[in-house]
């Protein structure tokens, strides 16, 4: 019997072991090019921040900047027909943007921290109100004047009907435990780049 037919399975599983050992190297590499945590933190002066990044879609890279207001927190019963669950309070995040036209704004996501840094996430904890029959919003612009909008699967940019003014307000919402309050709320477009502002 020859090497080859007595190591045939061997030889089958090798390219896939090779294969899952590259894959695990490759993890470090990823964070570095696709970074999917917020590890690089924009200033805050005096509750204002100037949000600058870059979003690359089919090979083509749009520049953000969008200058980001917090104006505070507070405890709401709904918001656009989102609700909390039973043992959870729903919190409203404000926020005053502005940018230029021709930036893309939307899809931003917020992230709220309590006094020992655990995070709470937007749509965990939540409901649909079904009395509300309207199209929620879309995160962090205007609802009837969102400005530019990329299709991420074909890369196409579409302007709303409406233009969308240069300056807005916007308000989004998270749900925490009853009993537990945001000290902190983080907003991001493009990761790793966020800003973080303390609510006190």
């Amino acid at each position: 019997m020859t090497w080859i037919r007595r190591n045939w399975l061997w030889l089958i599983v090798l390219p896939l072991c090779v294969a899952a050992a590259l894959f695990a190297a490759s993890h470090r590499l990823l964070e570095i090019y696709w970074p999917s945590q917020p590890t690089k933190p924009i200033a805050v002066d005096s509750g204002t921040v100037h949000y600058q990044s870059e979003l690359v879609n089919a090979g083509t890279t749009y520049e953000r900047n969008i200058d980001v207001t917090f104006n505070g927190s507070s405890s709401v019963d709904s918001h656009e027909g989102v609700i909390a669950v039973e043992g959870a309070r729903l919190w409203a995040f404000d926020f005053t943007m502005e940018a230029a036209s021709d930036v893309i704004a939307d899809g931003c996501t917020i992230v709220a921290l309590d006094a020992d840094g655990r995070q709470y996430f937007p749509r965990a904890a939540t409901a649909q109100d079904p009395s509300y029959t309207e199209l929620p919003a879309p995160p962090c612009v205007p609802a009837d004047a969102q400005g530019p909008t990329i299709d991420y699967f074909t890369g196409e940019v579409t302007d709303s009907l409406s233009p969308r003014p240069s300056q807005w307000d916007t308000r989004l919402v998270i749900a925490m435990p009853e009993g537990v309050e945001p000290s902190a709320v983080r907003i991001y477009w493009d990761l790793p780049h966020y800003a973080e502002f303390a609510i006190r």
